[in-house]
């Protein structure tokens, strides 16, 4: 027994799916990706600063986003498997606790020095 939209509802399930390549879910997830590799780029330069904290923060956020661009060109000419992606991803990105990491001691410097 099906209901009067699950015509309609079928495909849009189908696009939503998590495991199908190139899935509407997966898209989005790859475009915000990109935007926390922009943003890594866009802050990096202006990060680095005299702290030594900043300066690792800066660095890490540089690759960051200079790693996830070389990957997706790496997939791009074929070099990297779209299904394989995922795992350099992962490891590109867990290298965010670094910046989280830094910066907490840089916050924690310029708290400090506001007293």
């Amino acid at each position: 027994m099906t209901g009067a939209g699950a015509e309609l509802a079928d495909p849009l399930l189908r696009i939503l799916n998590g495991g199908v390549a190139f899935s509407l879910y997966e898209s989005l997830e790859n475009l915000g990706f990109w935007m926390w590799a922009v943003f890594a780029l866009l802050v990096a330069v202006p990060l680095y600063g005299d702290s030594v904290a900043s300066k690792i923060a800066a660095v890490t956020l540089g690759y960051i986003g200079i790693s996830y661009h070389v990957l997706v060109g790496a997939v791009l000419i074929g070099i990297v498997d779209l299904p394989a992606i995922h795992g350099y991803l992962e490891v590109t990105f867990n290298v965010m606790v670094i910046v989280v990491i830094a910066m907490g001691f840089h916050f924690k410097a310029a708290l400090a020095a506001a007293r």
